[in-house]
C-alpha cells in the first residue's frame, strides 16, 4: 500500500505483477522500506536505472560492503535521515 502522507505521490505495488516481483525482491534482498522504490516506480526510466546501479553496487562491485555500509551512513547523515 501506498503512503497517504508527504509531497510525491507513490505507485501502489500492486498495481502490476512486475512490481510486485520487483517489491518482493527488493524487501527480501535490501530494504523494508517501500517508500523509495515507490516514488522511483513513478517513472519507468528512473525506476530501471536505480536498480540497475543497486544491482551493481550489492552484486558486481568489487567495492567493499564495509564501504558500501560506511557510504549509505554518511549519505543518510547528510540527508538527515532519521534511519
Amino acid at each position: 500500500m501506498s503512503q497517504t502522507k508527504g509531497l510525491l505521490r507513490q505507485v501502489d505495488e500492486t498495481e502490476s505483477e512486475t512490481l510486485q516481483r520487483i517489491s518482493t525482491a527488493w524487501r527480501n534482498s535490501a530494504f523494508d522500506d517501500m517508500n523509495l522504490l515507490r516514488t522511483f516506480a513513478l517513472r519507468q526510466g528512473v525506476l530501471d536505472i536505480f536498480l540497475g546501479f543497486m544491482r551493481y553496487i550489492y552484486s558486481k562491485s568489487t567495492v567493499e560492503p564495509e564501504l558500501i555500509e560506511m557510504a549509505r551512513i554518511k549519505s543518510a547523515w547528510l540527508a538527515g535521515c532519521r534511519h
